[in-house]
């Protein structure tokens, strides 16, 4: 039985064809994890379609997780199913905005709190001993069985939220102090690093204790500077990537 999609004879293979096409042949095995992927020319000689059809194809794969396209050595097979993660695109505050609305948060503690724990507070550059408001849960992806990530969030009690307006909440956290308090967000800081997972968290996270882990620290800023929000995340290997674009500047262009 042939793989290939159902479509009008008459009509060009779409990039989605080609996608569902060899996504079907990654599940059933054709392609084993490690071996090399067929390349550009093979794909387009093979569905007799563009380049530009083959890239975007191949894009969506490497999105998903199935391959990894290398300049120098090609593409190689990483896995015969869709990884479990979030591709992170960042450049605009709307940006984080996606992050909110494509996922949920699964509320797993809520309240008052004060913060004890000098690496807690070295981590988000907030003062010892003060009371903050502590949200805490796991953020999941539509469709996708496996937690995405562990996440806290501390407020000021300035601009904390209820738990009712949590319940209630679509988006991200932030967005609701802004629009409760009438505030514009000015910037966001974030540090990126890495851990091993603790005992509680690797569990919430379905993943072995100590499995490496992506930190994510951000502290959002409103108009007239003052700290609204600090927020960490913890992302096991291979469930989020971020992806940015860097550009030179115009007056590096203009003396080139």
């Amino acid at each position: 039985m042939s793989s290939e999609p159902e479509h009008d004879k008459n009509a060009p293979l779409r990039h989605a064809d080609v996608h569902a096409t060899l996504t079907r042949e990654l599940a059933d095995g054709r392609f084993p994890v490690g071996s090399r992927f067929p390349n550009e020319e093979e794909l387009q000689k093979r569905f007799q379609v563009g380049r530009h059809t083959v890239r975007e194809a191949l894009k969506k794969l490497a999105d998903q997780g199935y391959i990894d396209r290398r300049r120098k050595s090609g593409t190689v097979v990483l896995s015969n199913e869709p990884a479990v993660r979030y591709i992170q695109l960042l450049g605009t505050i709307s940006n984080l905005f996606d992050f909110g609305t494509h996922t949920e948060l699964k509320v797993r503690s809520f309240g008052f709190v004060r913060l004890r724990d000098p690496h807690l507070c070295e981590l988000l550059k907030l003062p010892p001993d003060e009371r903050w408001l502590r949200i805490a849960g796991v953020r999941m992806q539509p469709d996708n069985p496996a937690p995405l990530c562990w996440s806290e969030y501390y407020l000021p009690p300035c601009y904390a939220i209820s738990r009712e307006d949590l319940d209630r909440l679509v988006g991200p956290i932030y967005a609701q102090v802004l629009k409760r308090h009438g505030l514009q967000l000015d910037h966001v800081d974030q540090e990126i690093g890495s851990t091993a997972l603790r005992a509680n968290a690797s569990a919430l996270l379905q993943v072995p204790r100590g499995s490496p882990a992506l930190t994510e620290v951000r502290r959002y800023f409103e108009g007239a500077g003052a700290l609204m929000e600090a927020t960490i995340n913890l992302y096991p290997a291979g469930r989020y990537v971020v992806r940015s674009r860097i550009e030179r500047q115009s007056d590096i262009k203009s003396a080139q």
